[in-house]
C-alpha cells in the first residue's frame, strides 16, 4: 500500500474515483490525442494527429462528439480555448507552430 502525505493529508484515504464515461474517437487512421481541456460549455476539446494532419475534436460533457476538424499543418500538441476561439500548439518537419480558430 502506497501512502503519501502532503501538507497533513492522506491521500491514500481518499476514495477511488469511479469511471463515468468510456468513448472511444478515431477511424481507420492512427489517431493520437495529446492535449485535452474542458471547454466553457462544459464539454472537452482534444487535439493531436490523424495520419501526420492537426485533428481536433470538440465534445459535449458526456463525450459525444459535436464537430470534429483536420488540418494538413503537421501534429498538434497542445489546445486551449481562449475568449474568441481555440489556439493550438504543434510541429512539422522541426517547426514549431500556432493556429487560432474562430
Amino acid at each position: 500500500m502506497l501512502f503519501i502525505c502532503s501538507a497533513g493529508l492522506n491521500v491514500s484515504a481518499l476514495p477511488a474515483p469511479n469511471m463515468e464515461w468510456y468513448k472511444i474517437y478515431g477511424g481507420s487512421y492512427y489517431d493520437h490525442a495529446y492535449s485535452v481541456q474542458q471547454t466553457l460549455d462544459g464539454g472537452y476539446i482534444f487535439a493531436g494527429d490523424s495520419a501526420n494532419d492537426v485533428w481536433l475534436y470538440k465534445t459535449d460533457a458526456a463525450g459525444n462528439k459535436i464537430w470534429e476538424k483536420t488540418f494538413g499543418v503537421g501534429i498538434a500538441h497542445a489546445v486551449l480555448q481562449i475568449t474568441d476561439g481555440y489556439i493550438i500548439a504543434g510541429e512539422k518537419a522541426g517547426q514549431a507552430w500556432l493556429l487560432k480558430l474562430i
